[in-house]
């Protein structure tokens, strides 16, 4: 297994890419295969999971789980204590088309959750 590299309070594998325009957290972990983009903010103690990929201007909260194999796109917001499952998608088009035309921005907001509002029920 190869060893991470700590760079100001951050653990990032050897073969991820991560722009030196991005702001990213101490305590955050940025796992192999990894590409995060400029401009882009990670929250603490965040862990990006292998083959990720964070696109420029994306913002993500604090204690943010990314799961394997996640494309988070610019226009996306995420709020802290969210987890995403493996292989999730965001899309930021929505009439994606194979040609450079008329691209409208189309923003994701995922917001942080309601733990506190979750009620368990047990038998009685």
């Amino acid at each position: 297994m190869a060893k991470l590299i700590e760079k100001n309070g951050v653990k990032i594998h050897p073969t991820a890419e991560v722009s030196d325009a991005a702001n990213i957290g101490q305590g955050t972990y940025i796992w192999n295969q990894v590409q995060v983009r400029e401009n882009t903010v990670i929250g603490e103690k965040c862990i990006i999971s292998k083959d990720a990929y964070i696109d420029f201007d994306v913002v993500i909260g604090d204690r943010v789980k990314i799961q394997n194999g996640i494309s988070v796109y610019h226009g996306v917001t995420i709020e802290d204590d969210a987890f995403l499952g493996p292989h999730m998608v965001f899309t930021n088009d929505l009439f994606p088309r194979s040609f450079i035309g008329d691209f409208e921005l189309s923003k994701t907001l995922i917001k942080k959750p309601l733990t506190e509002q979750v009620a368990i029920l047990l038998p009685s």
